[in-house]
């Protein structure tokens, strides 16, 4: 039949004598113990959220400097978020950054894909709706990494 031999024995031997490892089954985790998943995932997230923070801090101050307006940041949608929108003359930037204390996961800009492209074009429409702006949209990607900052304009 093509499934191959399969033992008619226990893989093992049953029982519970001492020679034999029992079955293993991890308990819930302690929470606040020292070896606390749960507390990991948060210290990591909180360190995520400021390294954002501050990277788009750098970003604005960056579009600022360059003369533009920084007339949205972190504007939500039900579709998207835009972590940027600058705005000179009837240019209008939608910048997504991206931040990374490293290169080991890949670099920022390698990780706006077509998916969160996709999601930023759809969260930009919902924008221009919302707030009746017109003119000529760019999409740039806002790369900072280890505090050096680098954007791509016209990434996509």
């Amino acid at each position: 039949m093509g499934v191959g031999h399969v033992p008619q024995d226990p893989f093992r031997p049953e029982g519970q004598g001492a020679e034999l490892q029992g079955r293993e089954r991890r308990g819930a985790p302690v929470r606040g113990g020292p070896s606390s998943g749960h507390d990991l995932r948060r210290a990591r997230a909180a360190r995520n959220a400021r390294l954002a923070r501050a990277a788009e801090e750098l970003v604005a101050r960056l579009y600022e400097s360059r003369g533009y307006v920084v007339v949205a940041r972190n504007w939500r949608s039900r579709r998207g978020e835009i972590d940027i929108v600058a705005v000179r003359a009837r240019t209008i930037v939608v910048c997504e950054v991206k931040a990374r204390s490293g290169t080991s996961h890949g670099t920022a800009l390698e990780a706006v894909g077509a998916v969160k492209q996709a999601r930023l074009r759809r969260a930009t429409l919902d924008w221009l709706e919302a707030t009746g702006a017109t003119g000529t949209v760019r999409f740039d990607v806002a790369a900072v990494t280890s505090g050096v900052v680098e954007v791509v304009e016209a990434a996509f």
